[in-house]
């Protein structure tokens, strides 16, 4: 996985699979939540006037002590977001856990399998899972289709408060949408008014 920090630099060399992390202002407004996902998908290499990209829900998440979530990703969203309202970055309040799609250093399959194979099994390409701890104002985004999970709040003091988001990318409202990508939904017809 790498881990972009805001200025984009490689912090954590892993899989192909990029995760963007960057400390948020105080008070992230819709327009900011836009432009850091926007951000996030021109760091992949997308052409902004060539998609669309449109924030499909958000939601609370509070945890007390003992409470988790667990493994799943959004089949749904294309990207995911959390933005953590609470956390001082040691992970006792639960970290979010990215678990890794496959072993980016599994060349041959089978060769992390065990039987005294020739990977190192504490090689950080052979982890099968990278741990973000929360921090105030920390903006997290990752794939949607990424398993993921939070594991417990172990703080009896405290709760852990996020606000999650996920956003679909679909063709720009202008144009012939090509195969691969949704038209945009100003192009959509609901199925009731069809049926007339």
């Amino acid at each position: 996985m790498h881990t972009y920090a805001y200025t984009h630099s490689h912090t954590s060399p892993q899989t192909c699979t990029h995760t963007h992390t960057h400390n948020a202002p105080q008070g992230l407004g819709h327009s900011q939540l836009a432009a850091e996902a926007a951000a996030y998908v021109a760091v992949l290499g997308f052409a902004p006037s060539r998609v669309a990209l449109h924030l499909q829900r958000a939601w609370p998440v509070v945890s007390e002590e003992g409470q988790g979530i667990g493994r799943h990703h959004h089949p749904n969203a294309h990207l995911s977001a959390v933005l953590y309202l609470t956390g001082d970055g040691s992970g006792e309040e639960g970290v979010l856990r990215v678990h890794a799609p496959h072993q980016s250093n599994e060349l041959v399959p089978g060769l992390v399998a065990g039987h005294g194979g020739p990977i190192a099994s504490d090689h950080p390409f052979n982890s099968e899972s990278w741990d973000l701890a929360p921090e105030v104002g920390l903006l997290v985004l990752f794939p949607s289709r990424l398993d993921h999970s939070v594991l417990a709040n172990g703080d009896p003091e405290s709760l852990r408060c996020s606000i999650s988001f996920d956003f679909v990318i679909t063709a720009p409202e202008q144009g012939n949408p090509p195969e691969y990508l949704a038209p945009h939904p100003s192009q959509w017809t609901p199925c009731s008014d069809l049926s007339s």
